[in-house]
């Protein structure tokens, strides 16, 4: 390194030959007169040992000396004195300074000036002289600081000469090239440094020799600052450096060397990578609702970013097994490590590995794998060799945590790139760890409570009551189909509005207390309709503190009330915040119609109950005392009738329960109109006296589906309905026809009859038309009764007025076989 930097110091260098005496002042001019006296006393020698005058000479040599000891001033002043020696000792008369002959005034004159011009020349020699030790002394000053300045550099210096070759190095340079020191660096050949390392750019793309900095700069360019990467060849790794290169000209301005600097910044690259993936991990749990499908992009973006695999062990909700998922950059090997957790699943009792840092909570980091400690770690397992073969260089594993506790693991492996885990990175995996751990419960949170979010969507959605929820504000947060169809498309946003988008008789606000207390608020609408108002609170939170304050536009306490709040002994008492309020909203005008219907219809049937059983029960009675036959078959004949009438009314009360209940049973068997309406018919017309019934049944008639118990049940309800409405004496005419895959039934009679638009409600249960509730008394449930039991068996049933006065009562059923037929 000495040789080397000899090398580049020596062209700064310039030999001054001796030291310069430093005389000034009267010590100058002391030298001066000195040597002049010297001059005149070698003078006398040559003269006589010499047998020579030597005029002036001996002179010159003390000029030359005092204008080099002394400067211009002290030559001058050695001329001076050597010249009046000269003629007080030499010339004749003797004793007289200024010479007295004109050839000696010539010679003196001439050796003052040839003594000014020495003096002169010899002053300029010294001040050239002095100058050029002075430069000399400032580059050895400029070099000592040099040196220390580079001694205090961090970054690699290099001084490349125009050939290529290194003139300088520092040890910094040494050791980011992989040498031991400058010396060992500077003496290798350039070409041995260029097949040492692969060099990058940014993206990883081969750098061309001709484009480096350095190359540059001894072209005369002045290349901008430059990042880096410099792969080893040898054993793969790589460094980051920030480049940096300048050309130094010579006087003629040509490039005389090239000076290049180089910052390592791995270190910061790789945090840089580091924190960016954190980032992008950060953003990928932030967005997680599928824990599978966010695991296998936190997997796939590690191994893109910072790890070659990527392994996240997490253990399932209740603990008891864990779910894997694994990315690695060839299939190949991502498919084998799915194999060694299958061989050799997770340990929780292990010492070691992700069974023990899910066990204790610790993150582990091997910064860099020994071929034995790879060998002991799978020891166990049946995919050794395989293992082995992958080369894994670098492993950290940090815990998935979620409020302190241990949930699974993330482990990181370097194996085919040259990276190696610092603790930088352990630290971002342990980040990484508890933001994982955090994301995956959230996303479990989520998927249950959206499961519960659609159980509670499906339930509301089937409920056929309206549902609506309003946020302790008394905004409205939440309603179902049924409060759409109900209230309203856009429902009531506020509390207050309730009252008017329920269109209330009257408008008046409904108060809280109404919503709140007491047992469900019936109300109701312009319509006529009966609503039923039913309010339930949401389970309020216990904070301390005053509550939140209200947000702008909340409703006023009249419509969402207080919360509890306040001091006791100047201590601030917990408090209960508003819940939410979940109002259920009940269209109760059927329930309402039939529990009148119900009422009027129980005193209805008291009535009719309470007449047959009287006539029953006098009947028999006054059989206990009458004594005359005539008499005794009257009696016998009104509580016959009464009976039947009590039977069928019975029967018909059975048959409406069954319906109610859904439990009517009907038979399923060939039926002969022909020979069932003509039976019935005879029985009625011997139950009603007067009352004739025309029957009408066409030749070949096919035989219909059903049960005879129930037809006959039907047509008797008819005809008596008939007798009852249509009054005797006007013909009721039955008749029968053949409709196709249908026969109809129909009962006509004279009576009264019935308007269009009430006879669909004919067949409601309790209902009676306002004509026929006063021509005769009924229950309403009789031919709601037929209609069901004509349903029941296939048919259908309908009610129509009859042109010229009158009703048409009358059903089809299906043919036997048609079902089959078609």
């Amino acid at each position: 390194m000495q040789a080397k930097q000899g090398l580049l110091v020596s062209r700064l260098r310039l030999d001054t030959g001796f030291g310069i005496p430093d005389l000034a002042g009267w010590r100058a001019y002391a030298a001066a007169v000195v040597v002049s006296v010297l001059a005149a006393l070698a003078k006398v020698l040559l003269i006589a040992f010499g047998g020579t005058e030597a005029s002036f000479t001996p002179y010159v040599p003390a000029i030359a000396v005092a204008a080099w000891l002394g400067g211009f001033r002290a030559g001058l002043v050695a001329t001076v004195v050597a010249t009046g020696l000269n003629g007080y000792l030499f010339l004749e008369p003797p004793g007289n300074l200024v010479p007295q002959e004109f050839p000696d005034q010539v010679r003196a004159l001439l050796f003052a000036a040839g003594g000014l011009l020495i003096a002169a020349l010899s002053g300029r020699l010294r001040g050239a002289v002095r100058a050029l030790a002075e430069q000399r002394a400032e580059v050895g000053r400029s070099r000592d600081q040099l040196q220390a300045v580079l001694a205090a550099v961090t970054d690699a210096v290099t001084v490349q000469g125009t050939d290529g070759q290194l003139l300088y190095a520092n040890d910094e340079a040494a050791a980011l090239i992989g040498y031991g020191s400058a010396d060992e660096l500077l003496a290798a050949p350039i070409s041995e440094l260029e097949q040492r390392f692969e060099v990058l750019d940014e993206t990883g793309s081969g750098v061309a020799a001709e484009t480096l900095p350095g190359r540059r700069a001894l072209r005369g360019e002045r290349p901008p600052e430059t990042l880096l990467r410099f792969r080893a060849a040898a054993t793969g790794d790589e460094r980051w450096c920030q480049v940096r290169a300048a050309p130094v000209f010579d006087p003629a301005g040509g490039v005389h060397f090239a000076v290049n600097l180089f910052r390592d910044v791995t270190v910061e690259r790789r945090r840089l990578v580091a924190d960016r993936f954190l980032a992008d991990a950060t953003a990928i749990l932030a967005g997680m609702v599928d824990e599978r499908h966010g695991m296998e992009e936190l997997a796939a973006l590690a191994v893109e970013r910072v790890a070659d695999w990527c392994v996240i062990d997490v253990l399932r909700p209740d603990g008891t097994a864990v779910d894997t998922e694994v990315a690695q950059a060839d299939p190949a090997h991502g498919a084998l490590a799915r194999r060694l957790r299958h061989t050799r699943p997770v340990d929780p009792e292990a010492s070691t590995g992700v069974g023990h840092v899910i066990r204790t909570g610790s993150p582990e980091w091997i910064a860099r794998i020994a071929p034995a400690q790879l060998t002991d770690l799978l020891k166990h397992s049946g995919l050794k060799d395989e293992l082995v073969a992958l080369g894994l260089r670098s492993y950290v594993c940090a815990p998935l945590v979620v409020r302190g506790r241990p949930m699974g693991a993330i482990s990181l492996f370097a194996a085919e790139s040259p990276r190696f885990f610092d603790e930088h990175d352990l630290t971002v995996a342990v980040e990484l760890g508890q933001r994982a751990g955090a994301a995956i419960e959230h996303a479990r949170l989520y998927r249950a409570a959206d499961a519960r979010r659609s159980e509670l969507t499906a339930i509301l959605s089937a409920m056929r009551e309206a549902v609506l929820v309003y946020d302790p504000d008394g905004q409205l947060a939440l309603q179902n189909p049924a409060a759409v169809a109900l209230i309203a498309p856009d429902g009531p946003q506020r509390l207050e509005q309730l009252a008017t988008a329920l269109d209330i008789e009257g408008g008046a606000p409904l108060a809280w207390s109404e919503l709140s207390d007491g047992p469900p608020l019936e109300v109701r609408r312009r319509d006529g309709r009966w609503l039923e108002l039913s309010t339930y609170r949401a389970k309020a939170d216990r904070t301390n503190g005053a509550p939140p304050p209200p947000k702008p536009g909340t409703s006023s306490d009249a419509t969402v009330p207080p919360t509890a709040s306040g001091t006791v002994d100047g201590r601030q008492r917990p408090t209960r915040r508003r819940g939410s309020t979940i109002l259920v909203v009940r269209d109760v005008t059927s329930s309402r119609t039939a529990q009148a219907a119900r009422e009027a219809f129980m005193g209805l049937l008291s009535h009719e109950l309470r007449t047959p059983i009287t006539t029953i029960y006098g009947g028999t009675r006054l059989l206990e005392r009458v004594t005359g036959e005539e008499q005794r078959r009257e009696i016998v004949s009104d509580v016959r009738s009464e009976a039947e009438r009590l039977y069928r009314l019975v029967e018909d009360l059975l048959v409406m329960t069954r319906v109610e209940r859904g439990g009517v049973e009907i038979g399923d068997e060939p039926i002969l109109l022909q020979r069932v309406l003509g039976s019935v018919a005879a029985v009625e017309e011997t139950r009603w006296p007067g009352l004739e019934v025309q029957l009408r049944v066409p030749m070949g008639l096919p035989t219909v589906r059903g049960d005879p118990t129930y037809v006959e049940q039907v047509v008797r309800n008819l005809l008596t309905n008939a007798a009852k409405y249509g009054g005797v004496g006007e013909p009721v005419e039955l008749v029968v026809a053949d409709e196709g895959e249908e026969v109809s039934v129909r009962v006509l009679d004279r009576g009264p009859g019935i308007q269009r638009d009430e006879a669909e409600h004919l067949f409601d249960l309790f209902y009676r038309g306002e004509s026929t509730a006063r021509t005769a008394s009924g229950a309403g449930i009789g031919l709601f009764v037929c209609r069901a039991l004509v349903v029941a068996m296939g048919g259908r049933m309908w009610a129509a007025p009859r042109e010229g006065g009158g009703a048409e009562f009358g059903f089809c059923l299906p043919v036997f076989g048609s079902d089959e037929d078609a």
